[in-house]
């Protein structure tokens, strides 16, 4: 008899899609391995002393009918949820604002009249000549990630207000960004969708939207559910499962092997949806890929994440400095010299995600790195003084309000668009050519989604699995 379990490398929001889907859909068993001590990938909640942080931060907003219906099975959305606030999705209003030259400018950037006097009538009007030249000089075929950005914004705005941040973000110059980065994340932004959105404001482009959804106890909590209704459907989630071999019998996956606590296990299957780093995934391959696909995978380019939790004593706090009444969700930091590139103010986001939101506020500094490099190798005690020296020297906040910081270290966070992803067509052919094997998630396919897109890629690649079951007896019962 063949195997009716379906393997699931991870356990992030493409992973426990997928076997929620599988099931609900089918009467094959979904087996979700993670790596991790814990559920939820990127969009997972980390929790210390009580305060829980957001990796990077996730707004629950899609353009998708079925992922917002998905979500609201297992965390509703109601008016009356402020009777049950721990209950019910919060609704927010998103508010986020970018810091360059000692101000903060909104995000995404608008023609109002506080705008254009923060940024004085010179500078505007030549942000505004130098956006015509690049209306009337528009630099095709847009070659990278420079290109996209001055098309839409000339070459001053983007100077003042992308180049610095986005720089930050990949570790290397726009002009060695593949231009499909723009396409895919700021698609929606330019100087004249901003001028027509203050007049008509649009809710269809996620980097734009104005309203969101939030769990109150961050995104984990939905995750967390999740994971329990998998469980209640009698699927399984095993934690602390590192894929360390997938057996191949033509091309199709016939068994893994795992490194679990208690050693080795090894398991057959009838079908894996991964959405582990490919470069891992190409590792794991028993029938060893040709040379050419092994070094596309290897080269595959990443970016690491620190984010550090800082919690601030409310009493200690000079009153003029930026955090201390600030609504923002976010603040980007586009000043030159400074190697932090966001700030996240958690108690923004909910004041469930603080111990003591009466006595604290809760910052998450985020710096975007590379394994090994300077910032990744520093010691926590390191960490927190440069936070304390950055956050000073822009008047966040002073060091002496700061009670406990909390630096988690995140590999792999971001796919990048730079160096070999170029090159990588070989590899994506060789990959999907495996007749049991579905990419899925951020990871999974190397695209830097939202956690809506790498649901709708577990949605998608589920449908592919059902179209291949056929009946078996039994209401509702499927066999590969």
């Amino acid at each position: 008899m063949p195997s009716s379990t379906v393997l699931i490398i991870g356990a992030g929001p493409a992973g426990l899609t997928a076997a929620y889907e599988i099931a609900k859909q089918t009467s094959l068993t979904p087996l979700v391995v993670e790596a991790s001590s814990q559920i939820g990938g990127l969009s997972r909640t980390e929790e210390r002393d009580g305060n829980r942080l957001d990796i990077g931060g996730h707004r629950f907003h899609s353009n998708s009918a079925w992922v917002r219906n998905w979500w609201q099975q297992f965390i509703p959305i109601h008016a009356a949820a402020t009777d049950q606030p721990l209950d019910h999705m919060l609704v927010q209003q998103r508010k986020s604002r970018i810091l360059y030259a000692g101000r903060l400018f909104d995000y995404p950037l608008s023609p109002t009249p506080a705008t254009l006097s923060q940024l004085g009538w010179t500078r505007a009007v030549g942000f505004l000549f130098s956006y015509l030249h690049a209306c009337c000089r528009p630099r095709l075929p847009e070659r990278h990630l420079e290109d996209f950005f001055i098309n839409r914004f000339g070459e001053r705005l983007y100077r003042t207000f992308f180049a610095d941040y986005t720089e930050k973000v990949w570790g290397v110059p726009c002009s060695q960004i593949a231009a499909d980065w723009g396409a895919e994340r700021v698609k929606g932004i330019s100087i004249s969708r901003a001028l027509l959105d203050s007049i008509i404001p649009r809710s269809d482009e996620p980097s734009l939207t104005r309203e969101f959804w939030y769990p109150p106890r961050g995104p984990g909590q939905l995750w967390s559910r999740v994971a329990d209704a998998i469980t209640d459907s009698g699927g399984q989630i095993r934690l602390n499962h590192r894929l360390a071999r997938l057996t191949l019998r033509g091309q199709r996956i016939v068994a893994a092997e795992m490194e679990t606590p208690r050693g080795r296990q090894s398991l057959t299957c009838t079908a894996v949806f991964s959405s582990m780093p490919i470069s891992h995934l190409v590792g794991a391959l028993e029938a060893h890929p040709p040379e050419s696909i092994r070094q596309q995978a290897k080269a595959l380019p990443y970016r690491d994440f620190i984010t550090i939790g800082l919690l601030l004593d409310k009493k200690l706090l000079d009153a003029n400095c930026l955090v201390a009444t600030a609504e923002d969700h976010w603040i980007y930091i586009q000043e030159p010299g400074l190697r932090l590139g966001r700030v996240q103010l958690f108690h923004n986001w909910s004041p469930h995600l603080v111990a003591d939101a009466d006595r604290h506020l809760w910052l998450g500094f985020e710096y975007f790195c590379a394994q090994g490099d300077d910032l990744w190798e520093q010691s926590d005690a390191e960490l927190r003084r440069l936070a304390i020296r950055e956050a000073e020297q822009i008047n966040l906040f002073n060091g002496s309000a700061l009670a406990a910081s909390y630096p988690i270290r995140v590999p792999k966070a971001y796919p990048a668009y730079t160096g070999n992803y170029r090159h990588t067509q070989g590899l994506f052919d060789y990959l999907t050519g495996i007749e049991n094997l579905s990419l899925i998630g951020r990871n999974g396919r190397h695209k830097y989604d939202n956690q809506d897109v790498a649901m709708l890629s577990a949605r998608d690649e589920v449908a592919r699995l059902v179209q291949h079951c056929r009946p078996a007896s039994g209401k509702g019962s499927t066999q590969l």
